[in-house]
C-alpha cells in the first residue's frame, strides 16, 4: 500500500458519485497501491454503497462510523 485516501462524509451522498467517477477516470495508481478509508460522520452507513465502483475496480474501501463531533474529530477517527 502506497497511499491511503481518507474521506470524511457527512450527508454527502449527492457528491460521492462524482468523486468516485472522477477518481476512476483519472487514477494513475493501481488498486494495490491505494486504499480508501471512508469516515461516515452523519449516521448513514449505507453511504458505503456509493463507493461500490471503487471496490468493483479492485480498490480496498473501509468504512469507519464516527460520532458527529465536528470535522476535526471525524478526520482523527
Amino acid at each position: 500500500m502506497k497511499a491511503s485516501i481518507i474521506t470524511l462524509t457527512h450527508r454527502s451522498g449527492g457528491h460521492i458519485p462524482g468523486y468516485v467517477e472522477s477518481f476512476l477516470r483519472n487514477a494513475a495508481a493501481a488498486p494495490d497501491e491505494v486504499e480508501f478509508v471512508i469516515v461516515e460522520n452523519s449516521g448513514q452507513p449505507e453511504i458505503i454503497e456509493l463507493f461500490a465502483p471503487l471496490r468493483a475496480a479492485g480498490y480496498r474501501v473501509t468504512l469507519i462510523e464516527a460520532e458527529n463531533r465536528g470535522f476535526g474529530h471525524g478526520c482523527n477517527a
